[in-house]
């Protein structure tokens, strides 16, 4: 089908601006540190140093609620904490030597003590077997002169792996950048930020199992484009321990940093908007006044600063009636420029295809539904941008192919690009589309390589997951290249990280062919639990499963991961054609220790041998299942890529891709690999197996779920533990909840009025003159109620909305605005769809298709003539 519709808003989750993880500093001899010191100050406990015969004794220090070790699985010295970090300084020689990389991170307020405990002990033990170390944690309540919101835990990391016999070599994150390069694993900040991502990945899945409204984003101020310092937590005693071993140079760092910060935002305050913005393109005033607490301590410096955040005329307020929720004049623009690239290359003409190129198409794919092949049609008629949205499964691959052999065999040069690396290798694979990530593609662009020309025809996939600014840019390349513009996703699916929701709001805008009949599963109640999931019936989708017995509860969530594995290896005859599939990395984690050794104790696995993987060591063996876990050029491969192992040797592995490929993997060069039995819901989407086997967490919503279950052509099964969810009810709550990413131009759409560049300035311009008007409105208001006391009659009260004018209030919130029309020129759309889909009575497709691709033509294989000269971007 092809249509204009229009979707609601949904819900929003909130950003936890406080999330905050330094792990840049260490214990170093060099600067008078000692490991036994630090650790019995930041533990609460009594220590003695070996090394310098000294007694630490920090038992009555205020504030340390829980502390703890955790050691890698594969085993260790059973060590208590003393002979854990003083075995830590005899294993160092050198005088500058580091023993200790020190770990600090903020805890949500909204936690309770003992959620707090299971984030940060998870959190330990998964950085002790990523990196094969010991991690002495330690978790403290605020300082009493200070905020009493400010929750926070210390780690310390040894900076050796711990083997069964004690301290061995250096750990990964303590290599030098050259050695981390020349053994493939992640080199300098990027290991740092890999801790970030899981830290926010755990305290993501823990709130939302327990109901918290709060999200993490692990990504630093720069990536997100906020011109602010990142800040360190400092202890009230922190002064003056640096003679003991603790370090305190962090006071005149974290005061430095803070004053900068409050300066920057004294002198610039919509630095906070900026950032709050990156990830949300509509927000509430408690995400503003969450991201403001990030900077500043002072609670009058806050009360005043939040005052001119709220007065500031950058920041827009959406909604008349309900919450407050606003945006940035800066994000408000940016989407209407966005619309109106969209509208703009939604009028124009070009990239017209022969109807002997379209009907050699049709004919080669004689297979192709009605609804596929009137998509066909829609994106080969003449124009600079289509849309493409169906359900997972529905053979949007197979439209795509039809759709390519056809402008190729017009002389266009189709390429292909999508936010994941995988994603546009699936795109490649299943269309023949070369394709490339949306990040390369753009950073060629900017170094004036491989532009667009007026000749190209450029097809987005999963465009649902690109957020508005990005999506801009491509539109707005395309449309100063006279390049064409197919996006194809489905909004559904996985949510933008960056804000908007531009393939939604797009389509709304331009009109989209929709495939909504499922095709990848094979029984018809199986398809139509997938179409629910899509319409968002996620009750009725998991009612249809449990009557199937494909839904299982277990009493706990470890139990949950034992019946999965036990049903995948049930299922064994069925090869590699199966996968499991989680949300959070710890339970994939555990999913694939699981699997492996259920193949172990089968017998269905060759000789093993060691790998330095860059999550710590792993064994492989002939026939494991492999993930690679970065994009390699050298390699072929992308995040995600599945492969099995053909050959193990000590730190090399002989591999077959799962595209049949065969390559070599050294841990010298590369070391992103992991077990492969389990993948998380993020790397799944885009994936078509025989059997899928879930295991349902709290951190779910709709879009994961939907991506979940719809995987598979023969089967799929959810397993779930009672501990996350106490019924069959709780499970279809919580994996129903909505989580999609909302735009401006929603606002737009309720309110009636156009979203094109000249409205959204003078809606601005509009909201700048009524903020002139309030203030005047408030000083006479002021006056009057001066006067009033002063005269001693008596004094009404009115608020802000009832003091100003009617008309200037409507004219106020009937900001945005209204669907623009259709772009002329549908009538030859429609004869194409009516034609590629086979109707139209007794004339002939062939017929039908000559009428509406030569209509006003000289010849059907002449290009527009602004196609004839190629155009690139700046």
């Amino acid at each position: 089908m092809v249509s204009n519709g229009a979707g609601a808003l949904g819900q929003t989750m909130v950003a936890w601006s406080q999330f905050r993880m330094d792990a840049s500093r260490h214990t170093s001899r060099k600067a008078g540190q000692s490991a036994v010191a630090a650790a019995a100050y930041r533990s609460g406990g009594k220590l003695y140093d070996e090394k310098t015969q000294q007694l630490h004794d920090y038992t009555r220090r205020f504030g340390v609620v829980e502390s703890g070790l955790a050691m890698p699985e594969a085993g260790g010295p059973d060590w208590t904490r003393e002979q854990l970090w003083n075995a830590a300084e005899q294993a160092e020689k050198r005088k500058d030597a580091r023993t200790s990389r020190k770990v600090e991170l903020a805890l949500p307020d909204a936690m309770t003590a003992e959620q707090r405990r299971e984030l940060v002990a998870a959190w330990a033990g998964e950085i002790a077997n990523r990196y094969g170390v010991a991690v002495d944690w330690a978790i403290h309540l605020p300082d009493k002169e200070g905020d009493q919101r400010n929750h926070h835990a210390h780690l310390m990391m040894t900076t050796r792996e711990v083997g069964v016999e004690g301290f061995r070599g250096k750990a990964a994150l303590e290599l030098s950048n050259t050695d981390q390069r020349k053994r493939g694993l992640l080199v300098g900040d990027d290991g740092i930020y890999a801790l970030r991502e899981a830290l926010a990945e755990r305290l993501n899945e823990l709130a939302a199992r327990h109901g918290l409204d709060l999200t993490a984003d692990p990504r630093s101020y720069a990536a997100r484009g906020v011109e602010l310092e990142p800040t360190k937590h400092v202890g009230v005693h922190a002064v003056g321990m640096d003679r003991r071993g603790v370090e305190a140079e962090r006071v005149a760092d974290h005061a430095a940093t803070r004053a900068e910060n409050a300066r920057r935002i004294e002198a610039r305050p919509e630095l906070v908007l900026d950032a709050v913005s990156r990830t949300e393109a509509v927000f509430g005033r408690r995400e503003i006044a969450r991201e403001l607490h990030r900077y500043i301590d002072d609670a009058e410096q806050f009360r005043s600063l939040l005052a001119r955040l709220e007065a500031s005329p950058e920041l827009v307020r959406l909604s008349a009636e309900g919450p407050a929720l606003f945006s940035t004049r800066a994000m408000i623009a940016a989407e209407a420029r966005m619309a109106e690239t969209a509208g703009e290359l939604a009028r124009g003409r070009t990239h017209q295809v022969a109807a002997r190129h379209a009907e050699g198409a049709r004919a080669r794919h004689a297979y192709l539904s009605a609804e596929q092949g009137a998509a066909v049609a829609h994106v080969l008629a003449p124009g600079q941008i289509a849309a493409v949205a169906g359900v997972a499964g529905a053979g949007k691959s197979a439209a795509l192919t039809a759709a390519r052999e056809a402008w190729e065999a017009q002389g266009y040069r189709v390429r292909g690009a999508a936010l994941a690396g995988k994603a546009a290798d699936g795109l490649q694979a299943s269309a023949g589309i070369e394709s490339r990530t949306l990040h390369a593609l753009e950073y060629g662009w900017q170094r004036r390589r491989d532009l667009l020309t007026s000749r190209d025809v450029l097809v987005v996939d999963e465009a649902g997951m690109v957020g508005s600014r990005q999506l801009g840019r491509v539109l707005e390349a395309a449309r100063q290249a006279g390049a064409k513009v197919v996006l194809v996703g489905d909004a559904e699916q996985l949510q933008p990280i960056e804000a908007g929701a531009a393939f939604r709001a797009i389509t709304e805008r331009i009109g989209v062919a929709g495939i909504t009949e499922v095709r990848r599963q094979r029984e018809a109640w199986a398809r139509e639990a997938t179409e629910q999931f899509w319409r968002g019936e996620t009750r009725e989708a998991l009612a249809a499963y449990a009557e199937r017995d494909r839904v299982r509860f277990s009493e706990d969530r470890a139990r949950a991961k034992a019946a999965l594995v036990e049903a995948w290896h049930a299922d064994r005859r069925l090869g590699h054609d199966r996968l499991i599939m989680a949300h959070t990395n710890k339970d994939v984690h555990d999913l694939n220790a699981l699997a492996r050794a259920e193949r172990q104790r089968a017998g269905e696995l060759g000789e093993a041998a060691d790998f330095r993987a860059e999550r710590g060591a792993r064994s492989f063996a002939t026939g494991d299942r492999l993930v690679f876990l970065a994009n390699s050029r050298e390699l072929g491969v992308k995040n995600g890529t599945l492969a099995t192992v053909e050959r193990a040797e000590a730190g090399r592995l002989a591999v077959r891709l799962d595209d049949g490929r065969r390559v070599a993997v050294d841990q010298a060069r590369y070391a992103q690999v992991d077990h492969g039995y389990a993948v998380t819901l993020h790397k799944s989407q885009g994936a078509t197996v025989e059997r899928a086997y879930v295991l349902a967490s709290g951190g779910m919503n709709r879009h994961l779920a939907y991506v979940a279950m719809s995987r598979h052509r023969d089967g799929a099964m959810l397993f779930a533990g009672r501990d996350d969810f106490r019924s069959g009810d709780a499970l279809a709550a919580r994996l129903g909840r909505a989580r999609p990413k909302e735009s401006t131009l929603d606002f737009a759409e309720r309110r009636g009025i156009e979203t094109s560049r000249p409205w959204v300035e003078n809606a601005l311009a509009l909201i700048e003159r009524g903020r002139e008007r309030l203030a005047d409105v408030w000083e006479r208001v002021a006056r009057g109620l001066t006067v009033a006391k002063e005269k001693g009659g008596p004094v009404m009260e009115r608020n802000l909305d009832e003091a100003q004018p009617t008309s200037r209030r409507e004219q106020l919130h009937q900001a945005f605005g209204q669907e623009p029309a259709a772009p002329a020129g549908n009538d030859r759309g429609a004869q194409l769809r009516e034609a590629f889909a086979g109707g139209g009575g007794q004339r002939s497709s062939r017929e039908q298709l000559r009428e509406a691709l030569e209509q006003d033509h000289d010849t059907p294989d002449k290009p527009h003539r602004d196609m004839e000269r190629g155009h690139g971007i700046a």
